[in-house]
C-alpha cells in the first residue's frame, strides 16, 4: 500500500496523520503507543532498525511525556529509501527528514515545527517499524 504522504497533519497528530496517509479510518488507536502494540501482537512488528528498502512502513519510538510520564509513542512513514515524513505544520505539507536529521530530532539537538522535541518529551527509543498499521498489513 502506497501512502498519501501529502496528507493534512497538525503537530502532535502523528498518528492520524499516518493513518489519515495510508487510508486507515477503522480500528484506530488512540496513540502511537497503542498502535505499535496491536502490531506487536499481530506478529508484524521488526524491532530494529533495519527499514526495508523500496517500502514505505510505519516506524515507531517510545515517547514518554514529561507532563504526566505516559507513554503516547510517536509514529512516522519510513520512505523506503533513507528518510521519513512527519505530519505537517497544520498543511498537507509533511515534514521529511533524512535518517541523521531524525536522530537529531530524537536527540533533542533539531527543532521539527519550531520546537524541540526533548522540550516536553524524554529522549524517544526506537521499538521498531511494521509492516502493518492499526491491524491492516500495508506491506508484504
Amino acid at each position: 500500500m502506497i501512502p498519501n504522504t501529502y496528507t493534512y497533519g497538525a503537530p502532535g497528530l502523528c498518528l492520524q496523520y499516518v493513518d489519515d496517509a495510508f487510508n486507515i479510518y477503522s480500528n484506530r488507536s488512540y496513540s502511537a503507543k497503542v498502535a505499535a502494540d496491536k502490531a506487536g501482537r499481530a506478529g508484524t512488528m521488526h524491532y530494529n532498525d533495519q527499514f526495508p528498502v523500496g517500502i514505505k512502513a510505519p516506524v515507531y519510538w517510545n515517547l514518554v511525556s514529561k507532563d504526566d510520564g505516559i507513554n503516547y509513542g510517536h509514529i512516522a512513514i519510513w520512505d523506503g529509501q533513507g528518510g521519513f515524513y512527519w505530519e505537517g505544520n497544520n498543511s498537507s505539507l509533511p515534514n521529511y527528514f533524512t535518517r541523521d536529521e531524525m536522530q537529531q530530532i530524537m536527540n533533542g539537538t533539531r527543532p521539527v515545527n519550531g520546537h524541540y522535541l526533548t522540550e516536553n518529551w524524554y529522549t524517544p527509543v526506537l521499538i521498531g517499524w511494521s509492516t502493518s498499521l492499526e491491524g491492516t498489513v500495508i506491506a508484504e
